[in-house]
């Protein structure tokens, strides 16, 4: 009786073996889902990476008599996008769209 058990273990019992497919194909699933979400996030980092270089390398220097005037501008519009930011993962994008583009509450 011992060996018939051990034997059932080592060949594995049908109602295990059907438990184990389906949280192996859970785990497939769950990586090929994780492999998606990297491959967007890259794609995104590089986006946002080479619109920032656009962004820095077409952007003129302010005159040195306009510089306080144009960093306290620059400072303004990063506020506004740090908390654009915000309300677009909180879900509230429509909100965050009029803020951006000044037309909502400041």
């Amino acid at each position: 009786m011992r060996q018939a058990a051990i034997q059932n273990e080592l060949n594995g019992r049908p109602e295990l073996t059907k438990t184990e497919d389906l949280i192996t194909g859970g785990f497939e699933g769950m990586f090929r889902d994780n492999i998606r979400i990297v491959r967007s996030q890259q794609a995104l980092h590089a986006l946002l990476d080479t619109f920032v270089k656009t962004v820095l390398t077409c952007l003129p220097e302010p005159s040195r008599d306009s510089e306080p005037q144009a960093i306290a501008r620059a400072k303004d519009r990063y506020h506004r996008l740090i908390k654009t930011a915000g309300q677009t993962m909180s879900g509230n994008a429509h909100a965050a769209l009029q803020d951006l583009v000044g037309h909502g509450p400041n």
